[in-house]
């Protein structure tokens, strides 16, 4: 009898289903606004965000409406295609869904907002016809099969510059997979796994690594007799060669812990926390927060009678935390879990969940004078040297922080880049609100550090709760004083060739130029978004030292992107190493005269 109870107990565990998603497109053949389409094209393409119901539609009709040449149909339960006919020169419009046709739902029943569609096709170069006999790469082999392919890699296929400290390498593909695998290669060049291959969802997988700095690796997805990587339709992934090469680590960057990364995201908080006793009973919310942006989903699976009981269900405060209205009661022991088993629904954007934690706390009488814990994280009260100070005396010996509330005993100074203060020894507690870290300074020079970054923040209360992200600089006095722009302020651009935007851009131009607001690093940085971008003829070269000059080889009536930065990949730094902000250019060729 008992262990029906304990199975019945088991089966009720107060699960909180995940808060549907809202579907949203997140990408579309042709892109939308594209003025020069190829009239050849025979698939639009759209991809949402969520898995979909099946239903459709693509609203609009007349001339400008693309004419349909076969059956619609869903690739997979993410991506619709339409098979059409397009004629060269001519605008066309459609929509996902209308105000009054929603059938482009998630399977949760929620419609895809409105989305107007608009693209123009290009004129046929001289010469050219129309190719009738043209069809999609994706397009299904026979009733069932899709070829599948390789349509993203993480190092990106190529990249000569990318972080060592890298954890994981990721290989994405266009259809859901069979679960095997084949990850080819070997020897020194053969990047060195750091742990246990999973695949994230069925499209991508995941490869824990651990690689060395300035070193160039190389692997394939399947070969000629290892061909593991399958569809779920069988049929094996066509061999594809990746290359990469880390860059050097920059000086000093060794004294910031890199700890491992896996994907997962992690907890950095939970109130009342973890294991305390003699909590107040008087609260009236559970709040938990992650390192990461998560999903809207949640599981905070029971064992017993044991769990809060709740009031109301849990809200996101924002995209990294959680409250879970709850009512609790005197002198009890309560526990619950953040995920648990097959009840996962915590997890990231990218769908990977946090890792199953049990969570236990005490209440007390709620007596006067009894011990309460208030979930108010920690602010800085003062820096010395002030942040933003000039004319610092390069004599000073030691940084001070001061926090308004006694702090566990971790620290974080991350830093950015070469211009950290040097530190002499480990930083030292003056008292539970008080960090001393001693430093060597020189004269005239700018220095920025943070007091935690991201996942580097272990300046934390005694409730465990993170001091916010800060970031400090200051500027000693003395010769060698750098000038405002090394001293922290973003560069800016201040003119592109062409500009970003035009149109009917003569296709003999054969230079991109870029100009800076003030002097900067000799690096670079031009990322493409895909097979848009323009031809390089050899390496950027710098003019002087706030122009850089790219070579390039233009085609007539062609549409070009191409990134100044973007991501990651933020090479262009002034003197002081701060990166210009991501921006993404585009222009639209002419006729070739």
């Amino acid at each position: 009898m008992c262990s029906r109870v304990l199975g019945v107990a088991l089966a009720m565990l107060l699960v909180v289903s995940a808060h549907a998603v809202a579907p949203k497109v997140v990408s579309m053949t042709p892109r939308n606004g594209d003025k020069n389409v190829d009239p050849n094209l025979k698939e639009i393409v759209i991809k949402f965000n969520v898995p979909m119901s099946g239903g459709r539609s693509m609203t609009g009709g007349g001339d400008t409406f693309p004419e349909l040449t076969g059956k619609v149909y869903w690739r997979d339960e993410k991506t619709f295609v339409a098979p059409v006919s397009l004629k060269p020169d001519k605008k066309y419009y459609f929509g996902v869904n209308s105000p009054s046709h929603r059938n482009f739902k998630s399977k949760d029943g929620i419609s895809v907002h409105w989305v107007k569609v608009n693209f123009k096709t290009r004129k046929l170069k001289p010469g050219e016809t129309l190719d009738e006999s043209k069809a999609s790469e994706d397009k299904p082999t026979n009733g069932q099969s899709v070829v599948p392919r390789v349509v993203k890699t993480i190092p990106r296929n190529g990249d000569m510059n990318v972080d060592p400290n890298l954890k994981e390498m990721v290989i994405e593909f266009n259809v859901p997979m069979n679960g095997g695998r084949s990850i080819t290669g070997g020897g020194d060049s053969y990047p060195p796994g750091n742990g246990k291959i999973y695949w994230r969802d069925e499209k991508t997988l995941v490869r824990p690594v651990k690689l060395e700095e300035n070193k160039k690796y190389y692997f394939g997805v399947n070969s000629p007799s290892h061909r593991n990587f399958k569809s779920k339709g069988g049929v094996s992934v066509k061999w594809t060669k990746v290359n990469f090469k880390t860059r050097k680590l920059k000086p000093g960057e060794e004294f910031v812990d890199l700890e491992a990364n896996d994907g997962a995201p992690k907890i950095v908080s939970i109130f009342p926390v973890n294991g305390s006793k003699k909590v107040n009973p008087t609260i009236n919310e559970i709040v938990v927060k992650f390192d990461q942006p998560m999903s809207q989903g949640y599981a905070f699976p029971s064992f017993g009678n044991d769990s809060p009981a709740g009031t109301g269900k849990p809200k996101w405060r924002d995209e990294k935390t959680i409250v879970w209205p709850v009512k609790l009661e005197k002198n009890k022991a309560y526990r619950f879990a953040v995920n648990w088993k097959q009840f996962n629904s915590f997890r990231n954007v990218d769908g990977v969940p946090v890792q199953d934690t049990m969570v236990r706390f005490w209440t007390g009488t709620g007596a006067p004078g009894e011990h309460t814990l208030v979930p108010i994280p920690p602010k800085i009260v003062s820096i010395s040297p002030a942040n933003g100070a000039k004319d610092v005396d390069p004599k000073t010996k030691q940084i001070v922080v001061k926090f308004d509330q006694p702090m566990g005993k971790g620290y974080s100074f991350p830093r950015f880049g070469d211009d950290a203060p040097k530190g002499l020894g480990t930083p030292k507690w003056k008292d539970d609100k008080t960090i001393v870290w001693r430093v060597k300074l020189e004269p005239g020079k700018t220095y920025r550090f943070g007091v935690n970054w991201g996942r580097y923040n272990a300046f934390r209360n005694k409730s465990g709760l993170p001091v916010e992200d800060t970031m400090v600089s200051f500027t000693t006095s003395g010769e060698g004083k750098v000038s405002e722009g090394e001293a922290g302020v973003a560069p800016k651009i201040v003119s592109i060739t062409p500009s970003n935007g035009s149109m009917d851009v003569d296709p003999a131009t054969n230079e991109i130029v870029v100009k800076f607001d003030q002097p900067m690093g000799k690096g670079y940085a031009f990322p493409q978004f895909g097979n848009d971008a323009p031809k390089g003829v050899g390496k950027p070269v710098w003019k002087d030292d706030k122009t850089i000059v790219w070579q390039v080889q233009l085609e007539p009536n062609k549409a070009y992107r191409f990134g100044v930065n973007w991501g990651r990949f933020n090479a262009f730094k002034n003197k002081a190493g701060v990166p210009v902000k991501d921006t993404k250019v585009q222009f639209w060729t002419g006729e070739k005269n």
